[in-house]
């Protein structure tokens, strides 16, 4: 319900600076940060209003370890995108339901084609922005609020279900579920919401790279996915074997 109202929200703020136009292309992407923003603002107040921000979201500079760690998230995020974007092609495939907010971002480009400024917002917005932020609510709030309720893995299982079900389109949920898994796995070890960040951006930079060498709707060779499925392995592998490392609680 949050993410709907924040992009109606943006809709309607758009249009009233652009003089009662549509929206541009990318305010059909800008709710995906404002929606994640504005319940980290309503948790942030409501349940740590005395401790500092970079501490609550576990920002704080890192260790030793929990910069190897966060060499690993970029390891495990680059490698994940070459499954994410075949489960994604699989999926497409198999469920060839109509996309809506593909129809409804086709009609917005047709109305009012985007510049390079657009362009540059939207690789802003995709690529770095957006998983700033959903990592900062997710696992820098989220995950570590309920590690100190429920322990752990578990909350490390129920964020990653959260996360999953913010995609909102069912089809987009595998792809989200082999992302936000292996994250939250990554900040539970190193201790440092820096690894699931680095991790997130990693996988958007390499999953677009993935798109445009080798197109959406081509399989990608067996190489590749076996390549990528044996790298995030065996990282992960390696921050579990490093997560008894000394890093601040």
């Amino acid at each position: 319900m949050l993410h709907f109202a924040m992009l109606l929200t943006v809709y309607l703020l758009a249009t009233g600076i652009r003089g009662g136009r549509l929206v541009s292309a990318i305010n059909l992407f800008a709710a995906a940060v404002i929606g994640p923003l504005v319940a980290l603002y309503v948790g942030l107040n409501r349940y740590t209003p005395t401790v500092r921000t970079s501490e609550a979201l576990l920002l704080t500079r890192p260790s030793g370890a929990q910069t190897f760690m966060v060499l690993l998230g970029l390891l495990v995020g680059a490698s994940l995108a070459p499954l994410s974007n075949e489960v994604m092609r699989r999926i497409l495939i198999a469920w060839p339901v109509p996309d809506l907010m593909g129809e409804l971002s086709d009609q917005v480009l047709q109305v009012t084609p985007p510049g390079v400024l657009d362009w540059a917002a939207f690789g802003v917005f995709q690529l770095a922005l957006s998983p700033f932020v959903e990592e900062l609510f997710f696992r820098g709030f989220m995950q570590s609020r309920l590690a100190r309720r429920a322990g752990v893995w578990k909350a490390v299982g129920v964020t990653a279900l959260f996360y999953t079900a913010a995609q909102l389109e069912p089809r987009y949920m595998p792809s989200a579920a082999i992302v936000g898994l292996p994250l939250g796995i990554l900040a539970a070890c190193g201790k440092t919401t820096w690894a699931p960040i680095i991790g997130h951006v990693a996988h958007q930079v390499t999953q677009l790279w993935v798109s445009t060498s080798f197109g959406e709707d081509r399989a990608l060779p067996q190489w590749l996915l076996w390549s990528a499925g044996g790298l995030s392995s065996s990282s992960l592998f390696l921050a579990w074997r490093f997560r008894r490392a000394e890093v601040p609680s």
